[in-house]
């Protein structure tokens, strides 16, 4: 188990992710998802939600994991902006997320979530909820969990980067092999070193042939930033379908011949 394999028949395809995986404007038939299920000749559901942070996106895998069918099923995961943080609604019952920017837009509100305790103390949220390399180090931490996960659920699975990527912020392996030397309390950095990332990318399951689908989709001919507020539109959410797929043509085959 592992890679999504095009060649085995599959029941259904999970996609977890944010709006760039649950069909903003375009609606479920209109995801990369939807796409590629048609492709692997499979239904599709998605657990994904609008704004998700990637703890939330775990929780998501987890808990379709949990609490359904896995026979015959495969999951593909988007992972979303990784400053995204998270705090439970007692009304929703579920996990809802923000950002620093949100939190400074007196505007923005989170649906029967109140926030004012969290901008009347925006310097200590700041300093701590924020900062980049904490994050990075969540969304490290999630990878990993999520890949050994469902590896040990025997659940084949493939993911990629949506928004931003844990490669944007570089820390030089020098600078935190100083830092650990100087503080013990530091050695959790040692997880933002070059060689522990990219173990995340090296991995088949990880398609990165594009880097992240946001530069992918800004770069992209087919893409028509009026037509979707900044989120993929059909015509890209297709192409990208596609070129997941080719990449489990390719890399099943080359497994073959191993």
């Amino acid at each position: 188990m592992g890679l999504i394999n095009p060649n085995k028949k599959y029941k259904k395809l999970i996609t977890v992710g944010c709006s760039f995986t649950n069909g903003h404007n375009t609606h479920a038939q209109g995801t990369w998802g939807s796409f590629l299920s048609d492709l692997l000749n499979c239904e599709h559901e998605t657990w994904s939600n609008s704004g998700s942070s990637n703890t939330c996106i775990l929780n998501n895998v987890v808990n379709y994991c949990e609490t359904q069918d896995l026979n015959d099923i495969c999951i593909g995961i988007q992972w979303s902006e990784f400053t995204r943080r998270e705090v439970w609604s007692m009304n929703n019952k579920s996990y809802m997320s923000f950002t620093a920017t949100g939190l400074l837009d007196k505007k923005y509100e989170i649906p029967n979530v109140d926030i004012s305790c969290f901008r009347e103390n925006m310097d200590s949220f700041l300093s701590v909820w924020f900062d980049y390399k904490e994050n990075i180090l969540r969304t490290i931490y999630n990878m990993f969990l999520v890949k050994n996960y469902l590896e040990s659920k025997k659940v084949d699975f493939i993911m990629f980067e949506g928004l931003g990527s844990i490669l944007d912020m570089y820390y030089p392996s020098i600078e935190i092999e100083n830092m650990e030397k100087d503080d013990v309390g530091q050695r959790e950095l040692s997880m933002l070193k070059d060689n522990v990332k990219l173990k995340i990318f090296e991995d088949v399951t990880f398609f990165k042939k594009y880097g992240t689908m946001q530069k992918s989709m800004q770069n992209s001919h087919l893409y028509d930033e009026s037509l979707n507020d900044g989120h993929p539109n059909i015509e890209f959410c297709k192409w990208w379908s596609k070129e997941i797929h080719n990449y489990l043509v390719e890399n099943n085959i080359n497994s073959t011949f191993r």
